[in-house]
């Protein structure tokens, strides 16, 4: 079973291949392709682990103070595996503790906390994965067994697989 972090990962590679369904395809020995589970372990090959990462400080104005409760993560990284009991999603502070209570937007990059935090330093540990290169190699693979698929077949199979070649 897939990883709950992973839900929307794997919907976003799903959706970029094409929507390949969950029996999109079946190999020569019967196997259906691109269940969530096929595509997370595509996924973690494209995976890169993140330790202590900086967070940027956004500076906001409230009442003429300064106060800091969003962090930006920096922009180099997307496409995170989201906090759940088994990712490596984990904010602390300069000296390792957890962070305090904050609320994260994955898809705009925002760590929120709850109170100001006076732009005390917090550090990210995650794992970031390579949307592109997965979603090419779902490509790939669709093309693979599609092309097993039309050995005495139909010519539209032959040219879905045309297509799954050039997308690549």
């Amino acid at each position: 079973m897939s990883r709950a972090g992973m839900a929307n990962l794997i919907t976003t590679a799903r959706n970029m291949a094409g929507g390949p369904g969950t029996a999109d395809v079946t190999d020569g020995v019967g196997v259906n392709w691109w269940s969530d589970d096929q595509i997370e372990e595509i996924l973690d090959d494209y995976s890169a682990r993140h330790r202590r990462v900086e967070l940027v400080p956004v500076p906001e104005y409230s009442a003429g103070d300064t106060v800091y409760t969003e962090y930006q993560i920096p922009p180099p990284l997307k496409w995170f595996e989201e906090d759940d009991a088994s990712s490596d999603w984990d904010v602390k502070d300069s000296d390792g503790n957890a962070a305090p209570s904050h609320t994260v937007n994955y898809r705009a990059g925002y760590i929120t906390f709850a109170a100001d935090t006076a732009g005390s330093a917090y550090y990210l540990d995650c794992d970031t994965f390579d949307m592109y290169r997965a979603v090419a190699e779902i490509w790939k693979r669709r093309a693979g067994l599609l092309r097993m698929r039309s050995i005495g077949k139909r010519t539209t199979i032959r040219k879905a697989r045309r297509n799954c070649v050039a997308i690549t």
